[in-house]
């Protein structure tokens, strides 16, 4: 899938970048599968309809200047957030007309650096269903909701003692708990047998101490992309 997309600088940022996007899935029909998004793994069906998949993927990763498509001059002195490898579990539920989901990520422990390298653990859950499903395509809506332990908090919106001695920002340790709530939605039209478009945007308000963070400058956070895709 090749594409583009605007999304925030990073979570909680007042400004927007737009930026090139792509994504690859393969999967066998054994179940393995590599994607851009989770990274390689297995996953299944069961006979009811539940799914679930575990991978070995890269975390998310924060950059504390302006460069390209991420980060901020707004972080400087923060220091970097790095990707670095992570491991993580989905599984949906069919209910009626509704799909239930949820998610896991632990990403390990990177370098030494006790504020932006420690090991964390963030869980996504959600509901989500298709609104219309036809020639036309199909549109989809998904409410979601994101929690991350007292490392994750304290990486993407804490500030320690050594930060606040290098940045505008004053000491700030969040504690675990909820991080953000979304309303997202796609459209989905096939062109013909191998190609595809998706019009996806979401609308994300950061919430409990995420949305108290020194680093937060705006806690409505929007995003959309469009992507084509050709399956084989």
């Amino acid at each position: 899938m090749v594409g583009g997309g605007v999304a925030p600088r990073y979570s909680g940022s007042k400004d927007t970048a737009t930026s090139p996007a792509y994504g690859l899935s393969i999967r066998s029909p054994y179940g393995v599968f590599l994607d851009s998004d989770s990274g390689l793994g297995w996953g299944t069906t069961l006979p009811n309809g539940v799914s679930t998949q575990v991978y070995v993927g890269l975390s998310g990763s924060r950059k504390d200047h302006r460069k390209h498509g991420e980060g901020s001059d707004y972080l400087r002195g923060m220091g970097d957030i790095k990707s670095r490898a992570s491991i993580g579990w989905d599984i949906s539920a069919p209910i009626g007309p509704v799909v239930l989901s949820g998610s896991i990520r632990r990403a390990l422990k990177q370098g030494s650096d006790k504020d932006t390298g420690k090991a964390y653990t963030q869980v996504h859950v959600g509901i989500g269903t298709d609104l219309v499903k036809g020639t036309g395509g199909t549109v989809s809506v998904l409410l979601g909701a994101s929690f991350g332990d007292s490392n994750y908090m304290q990486t993407w919106y804490g500030v320690s003692a050594a930060q606040a001695g290098r940045t505008r920002f004053a000491a700030y340790r969040p504690k675990a708990g909820m991080e953000s709530v979304s309303l997202g939605g796609s459209w989905s039209y096939p062109i013909d047998k191998h190609f595809s478009a998706t019009l996806s945007v979401e609308a994300a308000q950061l919430v409990g101490d995420a949305g108290k963070s020194p680093l937060t400058q705006k806690k409505h956070q929007y995003s959309g992309g469009l992507m084509l895709g050709y399956q084989f």
